[in-house]
């Protein structure tokens, strides 16, 4: 993220210019500021909009915690050989999928 320490590599794409133009701009971050660091032939004035190259998982604390949870009781269930067939289970779904309701 540009948070002033001298990020590198940062990639971002530009606003306003439909989906399949869209331009990468490679720069690096200068006294608090992202700096373009190749020429690029977009209208003055085009408005860019930074975004991370990984934006994070979105997850807040709560989510974050039942994650974790769910990853522990996962382990715990595969320790204790409490495990399902995986065609068994998608088998299950799809007949819930093909069913009509009762």
């Amino acid at each position: 993220m540009a948070d002033g320490r001298g990020a590198e590599g940062l990639h971002f794409g530009h606003v306003g210019v439909a989906p399949h133009a869209a331009v990468t701009l490679k720069g690096r971050v200068k006294a608090g500021r992202f700096v373009v660091d190749q020429p690029t032939d977009l209208a003055e004035g085009t408005e860019v909009e930074q975004l991370p190259l990984d934006p994070g998982d979105g997850l807040d604390e709560q989510d974050r915690a039942a994650l974790h949870k769910a990853l522990v009781d996962s382990e715990e269930d595969v320790k204790a050989g409490r495990l399902l067939d995986a065609e068994t289970v998608l088998r299950q779904l799809s007949r819930r999928v093909t069913s009509p309701p009762a």
